[in-house]
């Protein structure tokens, strides 16, 4: 089913950057924040069926802006100028642009060589980093949605690294079995 969506999107071009059609900046960022929505489902495919990815490898569309939905002005005429711009700390969009990471992140580990833990872990330590640096840098624990996003990149993280681990384990197990099945 997903595959049907993927090739739907592309038929509609919504995996192109919406800065190669002359749109207004609010139907720009619809366009991304549709893609954004498919690019995580993908990401959750591949992490619970070990799948390959449905997206193109044309695809250059952006995340969508850091901003409050507050900030647009949702018109189809829009000018240019109207475009809102990223913000600092906690938005509308932090639980949404969080996700996209971890969702681009699961991506590169299935594209590393499945016996590369380090090079694996060692891309989990770096978005890790960049996430906390970016978005999560002024999560207030006393807010329940704010800690909630901080939650939800602790559990995903954990769930990287023990289906790392479980990768390590696995086959450290079939290397020292397979001589006793020989003899």
């Amino acid at each position: 089913m997903l595959g049907v969506v993927a090739r739907l999107l592309q038929t509609v071009g919504i995996h192109r950057d919406a800065s190669h059609f002359p749109l207004s900046p609010w139907v720009s960022e619809l366009g991304r924040k549709a893609w954004n929505h498919f690019a995580c489902l993908d990401a959750l495919a591949i992490s619970s069926y070990g799948g390959e990815s449905c997206l193109p490898a044309c695809s250059d569309s952006r995340p969508p802006q850091h901003a409050d939905g507050g900030d647009w002005s949702p018109n189809r005429f829009a000018k240019p100028s109207s475009v809102s711009s990223d913000r600092e700390g906690i938005t509308d969009m932090t639980f949404v642009l969080v996700h996209r990471e971890i969702a681009d992140v699961t991506r590169n580990l299935s594209n590393i060589y499945c016996l590369d833990f380090q090079s694996k872990e060692e891309v989990i330590r770096q978005t890790e980093t960049k996430l906390k640096e970016g978005y999560l840098n002024g999560i207030d624990p006393t807010n329940r949605a704010q800690a909630a996003i901080a939650a939800f990149v602790e559990v995903k993280f954990s769930s990287l690294r023990l289906s790392i681990r479980y990768s390590q384990v696995a086959g450290s197990k079939s290397e020292s079995s397979e001589p006793a099945r020989h003899e």
